[in-house]
């Protein structure tokens, strides 16, 4: 579990048949995960629900894989976008010298 303002629960979407992933959610998460059944509209993808606290070390976690997670929630996948933006871009530069 990560530390946080709340708990929430997240779908991530993995690559149908990458066992790996699915090994990393299992042991990040543990076995209460939620495989979720099959979506039609995306045939490729597995989904899993989630219980977290959103915060930087959750979303490092799922910056890890390099899009091999992935959000399904629109409102997280903003979260996840504002955490990189603040985090990768420079958002409070270190004044030069």
């Amino acid at each position: 579990m990560y530390a946080g303002d709340q708990e929430d629960e997240i779908t991530l979407m993995y690559r149908r048949g990458d066992y790996k992933i699915l090994n990393a959610i299992y042991d990040k998460f543990g076995y209460s995960v939620r495989i979720l059944p099959d979506n039609d509209n995306y045939p490729d993808y597995k989904f899993a629900k989630v219980s977290v606290r959103s915060s930087p070390t959750f979303w490092a976690w799922v910056v890890q894989y390099q899009g091999s997670v992935q959000i399904f929630e629109s409102q997280y996948r903003r979260q996840l976008k504002e955490f990189l933006l603040d985090n990768l871009t420079g958002a409070d530069p270190v004044p030069q010298s």
